[in-house]
């Protein structure tokens, strides 16, 4: 149905393989309304175990969904190597919680 995000109950769930980059974000970030809207989604989990990088329009994207869901319907999950550096370098582990 979607090519970076997946349905799991009320919970969309984003895993992008490789490089997540703005143009991915641009896309997921439609993804993301789409299951809100159409699906009933009111949770979204940011699965980051098959990302290898990450870039400054993703942190964005990551503060921008929580701030829209809210922390309790936000994770991220499975950040390892340069994405969870970079996610460390920006704070964002402080900003989550934390980053499992």
């Amino acid at each position: 149905m979607y090519e970076y995000v997946t349905i799991d109950g009320d919970t969309a769930v984003v895993k992008v393989v490789g490089r997540y980059t703005l143009i991915k974000t641009l896309k997921v970030e439609d993804e993301i309304k789409a299951a809100m809207n159409q699906h009933g989604c009111t949770k979204v989990r940011f699965d980051f175990s098959e990302t290898k990088y990450t870039d400054s329009a993703c942190n964005r994207q990551l503060k921008k969904t929580r701030d829209s869901v809210g922390a309790d319907n936000f994770k991220v999950i499975g950040a390892t190597g340069a994405v969870l550096h970079a996610f460390k370098t920006a704070r964002l582990d402080v900003l989550f919680g934390s980053v499992e």
